[in-house]
């Protein structure tokens, strides 16, 4: 599933800017494209470990991927 995620995000063509918010997607997408759970992907915003917001009050975090994949790679075991 790691090689999987890795290779669809390396097709994709987003180009990341300062403005990465534009490029955040719903921590559901999120967590199917990296083939982690989302519970785990709330816990990496909840606790600043990846570029994430929530648009507000009890609204879904959404998700640098790329940040997201980064983190991933580099802690995996």
């Amino acid at each position: 599933p790691l090689a999987a995620a890795v290779r669809y995000l390396a097709e994709q063509s987003w180009q990341i800017n300062d403005d990465w918010r534009r490029h955040a997607i719903p921590t559901s997408d999120a967590a199917k494209m990296l083939g982690i759970p989302r519970s785990t992907l709330n816990l990496w915003c909840r606790k600043g470990l990846i570029k994430c917001w929530q648009p507000g009050p009890g609204r879904s975090w959404r998700v640098d991927v790329e940040d997201a994949r980064l983190y991933l790679i580099q802690h995996k075991e």
